[in-house]
């Protein structure tokens, strides 16, 4: 099971009623999947030039029939006793060891990076760490958002936080926005106890309507989406995926679509913003059945 994190919230820019941040120079609605929003061309002009990200990503039609893009939800029953014979037993054997606890932004802001490193170096074509000053800036920006909750997984022999999750409650959806496992704990499967965890809580205790890690990945191989969809009971919600460019990408985006496919086989740090980028631009033009290889 592995992690993620997005970028620190930083500034919010509203235009028309809606929040958009920045995601990975992309700038993303500031909503839960559900909520749709519709921008015209001026509020997408206004906002690109504004916040300086190269594009726009939103999507609309949420939980469709089948596209080629989707959010990776739960909204069936989160019991022990829902879950497969595999899963029950993880989460009851990692149950004797751990448990998961609520902790404060100074917790995670004090022993929260060393977790975070040593996850990053089991993620496979993951992006490079940030820095300890860019995580304590990012929790403290979620600190200051009642919207957010940090989570550990404590050992209890020796008292140790071994994993923690950061989560955003908004339009009574919780987000699962960052997942991080200490690598020597990885075999003992805390994750399955940390996701039963959280998913009993707010479904079943909180309420919300669904819960969700985030919505398909095209830059990588997402382990934790399949992970969650085959042991919890995840499912895909489709919807329909929009963007907006900056008017020189969207030059360029154009000119390169016909080479996407020869783009992707070469690989190299030099496109991996290119290729996930085109494989965006492939969904949103219909090639649903079409998978574009990722760096």
């Amino acid at each position: 099971m592995i992690g993620k994190i997005s970028s620190p919230d930083g500034a919010t820019y509203v235009r028309s009623g809606v929040a958009w941040r920045l995601y990975h120079r992309a700038l993303v609605p500031d909503l839960a999947p559900h909520e749709s929003v519709e921008p015209d061309r001026q509020d997408a002009r206004e906002l690109l030039r504004l916040s300086g990200a190269q594009f726009m990503r939103w999507t609309t039609d949420f939980d469709c029939d089948q596209t080629g893009f989707w959010w990776v939800i739960k909204d069936s029953e989160a019991s022990l006793e829902s879950l497969p014979k595999k899963t029950r037993y993880e989460v009851r054997r990692a149950s004797r060891r751990f448990e998961l606890v609520p902790v404060s932004d100074l917790d995670l802001m004090n022993w929260g990076y060393g977790i975070y490193l040593s996850a990053m170096r089991e993620y496979r074509n993951a992006r490079s760490p940030v820095s300890e000053a860019l995580f304590l800036t990012d929790v403290r920006s979620r600190a200051r958002d009642p919207r957010y909750s940090f989570w550990g997984v404590r050992d209890h022999d020796t008292d140790r936080v071994v994993a923690y999750a950061t989560t955003l409650v908004q339009a009574n959806a919780c987000t699962y926005s960052a997942f991080f496992i200490d690598a020597a704990f990885r075999p003992l499967n805390v994750g399955y106890l940390m996701v039963h965890g959280l998913n009993d809580y707010y479904l079943n205790q909180v309420g919300v309507t669904y819960v969700n890690d985030g919505a398909r990945s095209l830059s990588h191989t997402s382990e934790i989406q399949d992970f969650l969809e085959r042991r919890f009971g995840f499912r895909r919600a489709y919807c329909r995926l929009h963007l907006s460019y900056r008017p020189l990408l969207s030059v360029a985006v154009k000119a390169a679509y016909p080479f996407r496919r020869s783009l992707a086989s070469r690989g190299g740090v030099a496109l991996r913003t290119v290729v996930p980028l085109l494989a965006h631009e492939a969904i949103v033009r219909g090639d649903a059945a079409e998978r574009v290889p990722t760096t």
